[in-house]
């Protein structure tokens, strides 16, 4: 191996491993934020954040900055970086512009999206409805979640609800829906107007029928939303 090759190798070798030290404090400062063990309006020091995942400071930067983008955290360059303020009318509202937002996103498909993207979707709607409500789903699958969402969104070439969806704080709320989902009894976890419904509807190329499953779809999440931090 030549000197070059070398060192494009370690310094691959270096990025790789820094991201999966920033994936690690990421996923345990989330965790903390989910569980409730970091609270609403708690200040997220840099160095307790690093003591509490045993990494440095540099990867829970990285770690604050994608929880900053996915709605969990806030930050201010004086005061520094802090858990949401979560409070009911807080969650209220989102859910309202939520609805407004993806109703308007099905109704567009059910025009303008092409079988093979509408089939690609579907898988991914398959493997969320086999895995929601179960506590040992793959980490990945609020990522996987909140992307078939977000997949939605870009299929309608609309740029303005692209945006929506990004500033809605979506993450925040697919999480918390799911984490409360999972916590329901069994026998009360229906897959009724589940995300597989939601791609026949939009196939079924009837506008109406698709806004009313994604409807009713988002209205199970708001009924099982709950507050966490009472």
């Amino acid at each position: 191996m030549g000197f070059i090759e070398g060192m494009a190798e370690s310094t691959y070798s270096s990025k790789s491993k820094n991201s999966r030290v920033s994936d690690q404090a990421y996923t345990i400062i989330k965790q903390a934020i989910l569980e409730g063990r970091l609270k609403p309006g708690e200040k997220l020091k840099k160095r307790a954040m690093a003591a509490l995942c045993g990494v440095s400071i540099i990867p829970v930067i990285d770690a604050l900055s994608r929880l900053e983008s996915e709605g969990l955290v806030e930050s201010n360059p004086y005061t520094g970086s802090r858990v949401v303020c979560i409070n009911d009318q807080w969650m209220a509202d989102l859910f309202i512009l939520r609805e407004a937002i993806e109703v308007q996103i099905v109704r567009i498909l059910c025009y303008t999206i092409g079988l093979p993207a509408a089939e690609a979707l579907r898988g991914m709607a398959r493997k969320i409805d086999h895995a929601a409500g179960r506590p040992d789903k793959d980490p990945k699958y609020d990522e996987l979640h909140y992307e078939f969402h977000f997949r939605l969104a870009k299929e309608t070439g609309s740029r303005g609800l692209v945006d929506e969806v990004e500033h809605l704080q979506f993450f925040t709320l697919l999480s918390r829906s799911e984490k409360n989902y999972t916590g329901l009894d069994s026998s009360l976890i229906s897959q009724q107007y589940s995300h597989e419904d939601i791609i026949t509807a939009i196939l079924k190329r009837n506008p109406d029928e698709a806004q009313n499953i994604m409807r009713n779809h988002i209205y199970r999440s708001r009924v099982i939303e709950k507050p966490y931090w009472v």
